[in-house]
């Protein structure tokens, strides 16, 4: 089984769509700011009822709605230089999958790795350029034969942007970045602060279709999420917060084309 049927089986990655097949992922242009720090908005502003009916006027950011919260999470999350998501995703046979990335969202790379099915491949983005490298066992799963597989074990396959299975690492960095988590859904209301991992949040719940999404916005953050879950079993956690990350080029000496070996392989995404 590849990374990219694994995807496709759990309904996450076709053609860049949201994970939440109802909501809208339309991003607000990327402020000048390069970083967010918190606010608690107005110190004269009369806190309003939001959707989930009356917030008690000491919550941090009370005079906000649950829309309006999602709406400033967006915005933080533009300004967010890199961050770390966790994603675990379980498809309708039980399958399950772990997507673990650190992000430069400025410099559109990451590294990382894809766990499916207990196999774990390595996974980079950095430009035009991507790599995969998975061990024998990997490839194996990929139906390689024996000598291909023993071939590829622990090198990186390189895609470059001309490849047509670019997209799939492509597609990876959209469900990254944490903007992925702040898309339109119907009916957000906001519910009571609580504490997620030892930070504060403010829990909105929204609706996608029929599932029922909850998304954790971080107090001390100037409401970037920091996490993003449905009642069906996928769940995508951000942390890390603007910590640098390096993505570097594999070394020459252990990369490998895709393209010279798209006759030999079921490659990811095929």
């Amino acid at each position: 089984m590849t990374i990219a049927t694994a995807l496709t089986a759990c309904g996450q990655l076709d053609s860049r769509r949201h994970a939440f097949p109802d909501s809208v992922y339309d991003p607000a242009p990327t402020p000048a700011a390069t970083g967010i720090a918190a606010d608690s908005g107005p110190a004269d502003a009369s806190p309003r009822p939001s959707q989930s009916g009356a917030v008690d006027p000491g919550e941090p950011y009370a005079d906000l709605s649950a829309a309006e919260l999602l709406d400033r999470s967006e915005t933080a999350s533009h300004a967010l230089r890199t961050v770390r998501m966790v994603a675990d995703l379980t498809a309708d046979d039980g399958r399950t999958m772990r997507i673990d990335l650190v992000i430069d969202l400025e410099e559109e790379a990451y590294t990382g790795t894809v766990t499916v099915g207990g196999v774990n491949v390595e996974v980079r983005l950095r430009g035009a350029d991507a790599w995969l490298r998975g061990g024998k066992a990997y490839w194996q799963g990929t139906g390689a034969p024996a000598d291909v597989a023993r071939r590829l074990a622990d090198k990186y396959v390189h895609f470059p942007e001309t490849h047509q299975r670019y997209e799939f690492f492509a597609d990876l960095l959209s469900v990254g970045d944490p903007t992925f988590a702040t898309g339109e859904f119907s009916r957000p209301r906001r519910l009571p602060v609580r504490d997620h991992d030892g930070e504060t949040v403010i829990p909105v719940e929204a609706r996608s279709g029929a599932a029922v999404i909850t998304i954790l916005l971080s107090v001390d953050r100037g409401l970037v999420p920091v996490s993003v879950a449905d009642d069906e079993g996928t769940g995508f956690e951000y942390s890390e917060h603007d910590r640098p990350v390096t993505v570097a080029r594999p070394p020459a000496a252990q990369v490998v084309s895709a393209d010279e070996l798209s006759g030999d392989v079921d490659l990811p995404g095929v």
